[in-house]
């Protein structure tokens, strides 16, 4: 009986769900604990591979591998237990979400940025960043690189680089959050009912999700990965250390696959350990609410489980700490000044700036009232559990089949735990206009806002259990389809005004108007500014390239010099970045050979010095942002007098 109980909480199913829910897949915790396993392991081989100076391409081939095999072997499981029907179900409901990520290329400024030339840097040379090794141009060479691994790997299949590969894995990976609507619903019985119920998951997940933002959901970026793994540890960590008995805390086989999705966690972003420390802490604080200090246990017991817990994630945090450290010198980063995103001076901390940022806070949860109302209760829920189990301060561990209410007091103390750091870090890390806008508050929250919301379903379908006048199966058929329901009106109403650029299905779901976010057409034009640029410039030619910056977004000088650098990896290129504001631009503009000038309304101009001083206009491209279409001045000045700097017409 305990072996049984330990290979079924391995995917996050109890006793209780055994009975009513007969398949394994749909769960989908095993399919995160196996990428974890796959990408914490090919991480600790590129570092070793880098440590040792040999090639990391097997590992680039070794990850997929595990990955096929692992889906092999649950496929055949699923369908001894009748699972593929649901399975079947949750991929035609995220199929609308899949073919719009297939066909939408990278548009965030911070795929461009960091994410997209840390990947293509691993496609390209089958390893790290080391000393040995070309000069990268990522921001942010500290990042983990658990995504970029991925987007690597599925390229070195393709035979290409995949560069929207990143929206394609973050959509499948949506796919976990509908297993456990499944779950917690209860599976219908009969195969029609089971494939429906899961088309319902898939599209609540993806279509009707209110916690997400598509324009990072299609992009390189690893949030969907980090929400969707700190939601699968709050729920095994609460079945397994908050709401069970000692049996189960000594049981290696679940600690297991929470250590492996805790692994995954650390491997995709730099602060997956700030939020690790945020929900153990939570977890042990609502292990000690619910039975008292003197016998809480929210740990694993015995060596074995607490080796099996932590001893994954460790490896991985170990593995990339001694790359950072050893492996990594700074002078392999010549376009970012530092390797991780970090602390401020002291001086330089945004104190004056709180105020603004506070109010940028507020304004962001307004425009998302409607997921902000559903966090905002679920906390209400978990305090009141809290301060129920506080009371009464209970020394009897009695075991509880229904994990919602200690799931809401988790997701409260975790949510209030990672503000916190947020706002620490507005204050201590971002630059100051940065801190004014709070930016990317929406997009920081959703790691733990996709906990919230599978609480919020929790709730819900216990409320309709209770209130249901009939049996099981009439409240297994109302559950899905009300949270489907429910989680598009929550969409539709917590979404900004429409962007027809978007190539999407349903616009009006997807098309949310993100701040920072180009329209395909400036992107496609400054790929193609671009590759006529490396065209141009030769591969025996200097690279020493300045990009120009008119009242023009950041976004256009991260995706020129990524283009630049895709034509000749190897090459050590050289890309200055120079503002319109810049008091040494006119000295610096006199002498320099390549320039790109990209002026208001996105408008881009590429020219090229030769040896006589006389410029040549290698490409232009007329402005492209509506909003600001005036055409660029400065290229006549500068061909009506080469040595000159870049004018500007009187009244412009």
């Amino acid at each position: 009986m305990q072996a049984q109980g330990v290979s079924v909480l391995v995917l996050g199913l109890d006793q209780h769900d055994l009975e009513n829910c007969d398949m394994t897949v749909p769960g989908g915790l095993a399919v995160l604990a196996l990428l974890g396993a796959a990408v914490g392991a090919g991480l600790v081989g590129l570092v070793a591979a880098a440590a040792v100076g040999l090639p990391g391409d097997p590992v680039l081939y070794l990850v997929p591998v595990v990955l096929a095999l692992g889906a092999m072997v649950l496929l055949v499981r699923a369908g001894r237990r009748g699972g593929l029907p649901v399975l079947a179900g949750v991929l035609v409901g995220i199929a609308p979400a899949l073919i719009v990520a297939a066909e939408t290329p990278p548009r965030h400024w911070d795929d461009f940025m960091t994410w997209l030339p840390a990947a293509e840097y691993l496609y390209r040379f089958g390893s790290l960043p080391s000393a040995e090794g070309p000069p990268p141009i990522t921001a942010f060479t500290g990042y983990p690189p658990g995504m970029q691994l991925l987007i690597a790997s599925w390229s070195r299949l393709a035979g290409t680089f995949a560069d929207n590969a990143g929206g394609v894995v973050n959509v499948l990976i949506l796919a976990v959050p509908a297993g456990l609507l499944i779950i917690a619903a209860g599976a219908p019985v009969g195969r029609i009912r089971r494939f429906a119920a899961g088309a319902a998951a898939g599209l609540a997940v993806t279509l009707g999700n209110p916690g997400v933002d598509w324009h990072f959901v299609l992009s390189a970026l690893p949030d969907v990965m980090t929400a969707t793994a700190v939601m699968v540890l709050a729920w095994l960590g609460v079945r397994l250390w908050v709401a069970s008995d000692n049996t189960l805390r000594a049981a290696p086989g679940p600690a297991f696959a929470f250590g492996l999705v805790l692994a995954l966690l650390l491997a995709m972003r730099q602060t997956g350990v700030v939020l690790a420390a945020c929900l153990m802490a939570a977890l042990a604080l609502a292990s000690v609410a619910r039975v008292g200090l003197r016998t809480a246990r929210p740990w694993p017991r015995g060596a074995a489980a607490i080796l099996a817990a932590f001893g994954p994630a460790g490896a991985v945090l170990a593995a990339w700490r001694f790359y950072i450290a050893v492996l990594l010198p700074s002078e392999k980063t010549p376009f970012w000044p530092s390797i991780e995103f970090g602390l401020q001076p002291l001086d330089d901390w945004n104190w004056g700036d709180m105020g603004s940022t506070f109010a940028a806070i507020g304004r962001a949860m307004l425009a998302h009232w409607g997921l902000t109302l559903v966090l905002l209760t679920v906390s209400a829920c978990g305090g009141q559990w809290l301060a129920g189990r506080w009371q009464r301060n209970s020394a009897t561990l009695v075991y509880e089949a229904d994990a919602a209410d200690p799931l809401a007091a988790v997701f409260l103390l975790l949510w209030m735990a990672y503000s916190a750091f947020l706002l620490f870090t507005y204050l201590a890390a971002f630059a100051p206009d940065e801190a004014l806008r709070a930016a990317e508050w929406f997009r920081y929250q959703s790691h733990v806002a996709q906990t919230g919301l599978l609480v919020a379903v929790l709730l819900m379908i216990r409320r309709v259990r209770r209130c249901a006048d009939e049996g099981w199966n009439r409240t297994t058929a109302l559950a899905l389809p009300l949270a489907l329901v429910a989680s598009l009106v929550l969409t539709s109403v917590t979404r900004s005004p429409v962007r027809s650029d978007l190539p999407v299905l349903l616009t009006a779901t997807l098309g949310d108007a993100t701040p920072g976010v180009l329209p395909s057409a400036v992107v496609d034009a400054l790929n193609q500014t671009g590759r006529r640029l490396a065209a141009a410039i030769g591969r025996d030619a200097p690279a020493e390239i300045i990009i120009y910056m008119g009242p023009a977004p950041l976004q256009a000088y991260f995706q020129v010099k990524y283009q630049l650098w895709r034509d000749d990896p190897a090459r050590a290129w050289s890309v200055d970045l120079l503002w319109h504001d810049d008091p040494t631009a006119s000295e610096r503009l006199r002498t320099a050979q390549f320039v790109v000038w990209i002026e208001r309304g996105c408008s881009i101009v590429a020219t090229r010095r030769d040896s006589d001083g006389r410029i040549a206009e290698i490409a232009r491209l007329p402005p492209i942002l509506p909003a600001t279409a005036t055409p660029p001045t400065c290229l006549r000045p500068i061909m009506s007098d080469p040595a000159g700097p870049p004018g500007r017409v009187e009244g412009e």
